[in-house]
């Protein structure tokens, strides 16, 4: 489904009872839209993907950025969900280490310092580092109105529901207990999304579909 489509259902539903001056806002909607694509990738790991960093001599700390020369990454960074090390080879086999992630008191533990850096103690120069995580979703502008979005559509129904949280919890205190009916239905449908088992869990990102995917083998 496009964002067309989506601001189209929310000005007929969640918004329908608001001023023109906020359903009738693209710039607005837009915001609220992306703002919800990034509550549900929080929620559901939708879009993974990998990044490879190759392990210097006396640096422990990596961006995940984009500007970090030793680190070889795709879609923008979000939050880390597994890492794996396998010597010198950046090929990784299906024997690939699995490392452990933010465990303080272990010395072999990958950690999260920050939104987008990660520490990595022990250091075997030359070797390769594998991290996988969830990607942020593309946001919508103006440009990219009718391409579709960056999300299922069985969460179409839990992104209006977010989107009409927003726009009500923006206005004044006389219609916040219709944004608090919004962000209840919001919560009871990403509830049913995780009964029904959509998305991608992060307990089912295997270093053997991960190398399928990548064709390494």
């Amino acid at each position: 489904m496009t964002a067309n489509e989506v601001i189209a259902l929310a000005r007929v539903g969640e918004l329908s009872k608001l001023s023109i001056a906020i359903k009738d806002d693209n710039t607005v909607l837009f915001g609220f839209i992306n703002l919800g694509l990034v509550e549900l990738y929080k929620r559901f790991p939708l879009k993974n993907d990998e990044a490879i960093v190759t392990l210097r001599d006396g640096k422990t700390i990596y961006k995940l950025d984009g500007t970090d020369t030793d680190v070889s990454m795709g879609e923008p960074f979000m939050y880390l969900i597994g890492a794996y090390e396998d010597g010198t080879d950046n090929d990784f086999s299906a024997s690939a280490l699995s490392l452990p992630i933010n465990e303080e008191d272990n010395i072999y533990s990958v950690n999260s310092i920050s939104y987008n850096s990660i520490q990595i103690p022990l250091v075997t120069t030359g070797a390769y580092i594998s991290l996988i995580y969830v990607a942020k979703p593309t946001k919508v502008t103006a440009l990219t109105l009718d391409e579709e979005l960056d999300l299922p559509d069985q969460m179409i129904e839990a992104l209006l529901h977010y989107i009409g949280y927003r726009a009500h919890g923006a206005m004044d205190a006389n219609i916040q207990t219709e944004s608090n009916t919004h962000y209840m239905r919001f919560e009871a449908s990403c509830n049913k999304l995780k009964e029904l088992g959509v998305g991608i869990a992060p307990d089912d990102v295997s270093m053997n579909s991960r190398i399928s995917m990548k064709g390494f083998v």
